[in-house]
């Protein structure tokens, strides 16, 4: 298989080229989910309904995320990608046109989970294309570029909003979406235009998936990482303000430190996964977010001249542990199921949403009950056995990236 592969992979465009062009399109998904966030109260108000129902906005738009995983994870394996992404960006940029137009709440949320459905292509087919036109040993710089512009586009998404929503009103959003997908439609110029060589989607190959070492450890840390970082993120604020008497000011440069972390260090630790490989990446990487949320819980119990600046460093030192360790997991999928790789992409992207979705309502439950100072307690336990289990899985089964 690796020699077809390698034989299949496509002389496109120059590969950089190609990445950037990945890259930029991967940020709709999370600049979309969020960007008129910071506008809420006028989404709210415009079309009359609830709090709860303005919030269902975003809440259908991360349900047909997850579901799309299960339809583009198969095409990505058997169409051609540059068919796909056109195909999807249309979708993207008609249906957020129609939020835009949208004079009814029903009409706003179906095309938004429309949005959804048209954005989640990227998430898939991005880390498939890296992998099939890039060798092993190069793999992980590229995946770590990728998967950089995402957080970028998380971390920006209400930054825009907020600017556009003050000047011209909150629809102005879903214009400047319906923008960027025009410009991603250009772009796929440049993506693969033949298909993959990979498998049909079989019962033998979704239980070789399910059963797998390699592909547990992926999953395990996926699941971790974003079971922790959704979680902080709607629970760090309330540590913040609440235990530390921190100011708006403080949170909001707080939560930048830990997303900004994310975005500028995943190239980094793409560079890792090709020098190292992605076993001895992810220990590194789980070992420091480890260490850091044990900070972040011992911050809460220090003398308050010391508690707001360890927790910060707590935050900072996190982004920074799970930007090094981001590229790993995939690279791992990529290496081991390259005939099925857009259903691995898929299936990890799956584990990962679960974890966003878990996490906020577990440590809500811990808040609730015990109080805002446990809430990272169980964090260090989590990320510490997710690793460990992954190094450990790893050891036996991972195809190391070669050295250069």
């Amino acid at each position: 298989m690796a020699q077809v592969d390698a034989a299949a992979r496509p002389a496109a465009a120059p590969k950089r080229i190609l990445v950037f062009v990945l890259g930029a399109g991967g940020m709709l998904a999370p600049m979309a989910q969020a960007i008129y966030t910071p506008a809420m109260v006028e989404v709210r108000d415009g079309f009359g309904v609830s709090n709860a129902a303005a919030g269902f906005t975003l809440g259908i738009y991360s349900l047909s995320l997850v579901f799309a995983q299960f339809i583009y994870g198969p095409l990505a394996d058997r169409v051609a990608p540059r068919r796909i992404l056109r195909t999807a960006l249309a979708v993207f940029l008609l249906a957020s046109v129609g939020a835009y137009l949208s004079v009814s709440y029903p009409l706003f949320l179906a095309a938004r989970a429309l949005q959804a459905l048209g954005a989640a292509s990227m998430q898939v087919l991005g880390p498939a294309i890296i992998g099939h036109v890039y060798p092993p040993d190069r793999r992980g710089r590229a995946l770590g570029t990728f998967q950089g512009t995402l957080y970028v586009g998380f971390a920006t998404g209400p930054l825009i909003g907020s600017f556009l929503s003050a000047h011209a009103g909150w629809r102005s959003t879903l214009l400047f979406l319906a923008a960027l997908a025009a410009l991603a439609e250009i772009g796929t110029a440049w993506v693969p235009a033949t298909p993959p060589r990979g498998e049909p989607l079989s019962a033998r190959n979704l239980r070789g998936l399910a059963t797998s070492g390699a592909a547990g450890g992926a999953f395990a840390v996926g699941f971790a990482q974003v079971f922790t970082l959704f979680g902080l993120l709607s629970f760090l604020p309330i540590l913040l303000k609440e235990r530390m008497a921190a100011g708006q000011g403080t949170v909001g440069i707080s939560l930048t430190l830990l997303t900004a972390a994310m975005a500028f260090g995943t190239p980094l630790g793409g560079w890792v996964v090709d020098r190292r490989g992605p076993r001895l990446t992810i220990r590194d990487g789980m070992a420091g977010a480890t260490a850091s949320t044990i900070l972040l819980t011992a911050s809460s119990y220090l003398p308050p001249g010391a508690a707001l600046p360890a927790a910060m460093a707590a935050g900072l030192f996190l982004g920074l542990s799970f930007s090094w360790t981001f590229p790993a997991p995939l690279a791992v999928l990529l290496g081991h199921f390259g005939h099925m790789r857009g259903t691995a992409v898929a299936m990890y992207n799956v584990i990962r949403f679960i974890g966003g979705t878990t996490g906020p309502l577990v440590l809500g439950f811990v808040t609730d009950h015990w109080g805002v100072t446990a809430m990272p307690a169980a964090l260090p336990f989590l990320l510490a056995a997710a690793g460990a289990y992954a190094v450990t899985a790893l050891r036996a089964t991972e195809v190391p990236s070669r050295p250069r």
